[in-house]
C-alpha cells in the first residue's frame, strides 16, 4: 500500500494524534473514537466511522513498515563518513 503524505496527514488529523503516540496508544485512540462514531450508537455517524477505519489502516500500515532503529552496519552503509577517528558517531 503506497501512502501519500496528504493521506497520512489526513489520517493523523482524523485520529486526533499528535505524532508521539506508540502503537498501543494509537490503537486505544482509534477504539475510543470508533465507539463514539459507531453507526449502532445513539449519536453514531457512518461516514465518520468509515473515515476512522481508513485512517487507522493508513497509520497502522505506516507504523508497521517504518524502521525505527538501525543496526550499526545499516547506519554505516547509509552514512559512511559518520564515524569519527576516536570511534564515536556523528552526522555533523
Amino acid at each position: 500500500m503506497k501512502i501519500s503524505y496528504q493521506e497520512f496527514k489526513d489520517a493523523i488529523n482524523t485520529l486526533e494524534l499528535i505524532g508521539l503516540e506508540t502503537k498501543r496508544q494509537v490503537k486505544l485512540k482509534y477504539l475510543k473514537l470508533s465507539k463514539i462514531y459507531h453507526p449502532d450508537t445513539i449519536n453514531g455517524n457512518n461516514n465518520k466511522f468509515q473515515q476512522l477505519n481508513q485512517a487507522y489502516k493508513i497509520v497502522e500500515e505506516y507504523m508497521n513498515n517504518y524502521k525505527f532503529q538501525f543496526s550499526k552496519e545499516e547506519f554505516e552503509k547509509q552514512y559512511p563518513f559518520s564515524m569519527k577517528k576516536d570511534g564515536s558517531w556523528s552526522l555533523w
